[in-house]
C-alpha cells in the first residue's frame, strides 16, 4: 500500500490519537454507517479539545483505499459553507482514518 502526503493542510494522526478521541471506537459514540467503514463522534486530546468526526475504514480492499485517497483529494480543495473540513488522516498499521470538523 503506498503512503499519503500532503504538504499543507490536513495532518497526519497516529491510530492512537483517534482511537483515544472516539473511545476506542466504542458503539456510544458511533454517529453512521457507510460501504466501508463507519463514523464516530471524537474529542482530539489537544489544548482546545477540538471536537471531531473520525471515518475508520474498516474493509480494506483497493475500492476503499481509492476511496481514502479521492476523498482526502477533493476535500482538500473544495471550500463550501455545506462541506466539512478536513482535519487529517491515519493511515497506520493498516487503519485508514479520516477527521474532519
Amino acid at each position: 500500500m503506498m503512503h499519503l502526503f500532503v504538504a499543507a493542510g490536513p495532518r497526519s494522526y497516529s491510530y492512537e490519537e483517534l482511537y483515544t478521541a472516539t473511545n476506542g471506537f466504542s458503539d456510544e459514540r458511533k454517529l453512521g454507517q457507510g460501504a466501508f467503514g463507519a463514523v464516530y463522534r471524537g474529542v482530539l486530546s489537544d489544548p482546545s479539545q477540538t471536537l471531531v468526526a473520525v471515518k475508520k475504514i474498516q474493509r480494506m480492499s483497493e475500492a476503499a483505499w481509492q476511496e481514502f485517497v479521492a476523498v482526502i483529494t477533493i476535500v482538500t480543495q473544495l471550500k463550501h459553507r455545506n462541506i466539512v473540513d478536513l482535519m487529517g488522516w491515519c493511515d497506520d498499521r493498516n487503519n485508514l482514518c479520516l477527521s474532519t470538523n
